[in-house]
């Protein structure tokens, strides 16, 4: 299990830290789009990152 919500937050870090580059030895080069998909307690989220 993991808190609501933190889940989400902890994805948006890590889209943010790999288009800026920061991602460390996780880091995807070259990323330029990133794109995010949550399920959850009857909701569905999606959202796309561009550089």
């Amino acid at each position: 299990g993991h808190p609501i919500g933190a889940s989400g937050g902890a994805m948006i870090t890590e889209l943010v830290l790999q288009l800026r580059g920061q991602a460390g030895p996780r880091q995807v080069q070259g990323a330029k789009t990133a794109l995010l998909h949550n399920a959850g307690i009857g909701g569905v989220n999606v959202m796309v990152f561009k550089r």
